[in-house]
């Protein structure tokens, strides 16, 4: 989601002024996750977006990148602080996959993504294709 020109390992608004197309497409990416993971349309679909920026945030990974962690149906509510900690989070259930069913989920993945920047320049007459272009172009990626 973010080009490599842009990942760095915090978001400072000193050094990064943060792209305008991460706002537009971090909701996309999470429609085609609920769509094509689960299988779920996204109005039904209850997720948290979790962006750890710094060692003691829990940044691991050196570079901006965003955590996408799907509530599933029938989440409780949080009635503590931990328990809402708890719940925004990936440190509850989490599977690793092999790499044939990584290679599945990325696919699924792909293909809802297509399909959500499809129904969007379709029905909000919005290209973000064209757009996302556009600003490779700019920044010459």
């Amino acid at each position: 989601m973010t080009p490599s020109k842009f990942a760095k390992q915090n978001v400072n608004p000193d050094v990064l002024d943060p792209p305008s197309h991460l706002g537009k497409w971090l909701p996309v990416v999470c429609r085609g996750v609920m769509r094509g993971v689960f299988g779920i349309e996204p109005s039904q679909a209850d997720w948290n977006i979790v962006q750890n920026n710094g060692r003691a945030a829990a940044q691991v990974v050196p570079h901006v990148h965003f955590h996408i962690i799907p509530q599933p149906t029938g989440s409780k509510i949080p009635t503590t602080k931990q328990q809402a900690t708890f719940l925004m989070s990936s440190r509850r259930m989490r599977g690793d996959l092999d790499e044939e069913e990584t290679a599945a989920a990325v696919k699924l993945i792909r293909t809802a993504i297509n399909e959500e920047v499809i129904r969007i320049k379709k029905e909000e007459g919005v290209d973000l294709e064209a757009e996302i272009m556009d600003q490779m172009k700019k920044h010459k990626l």
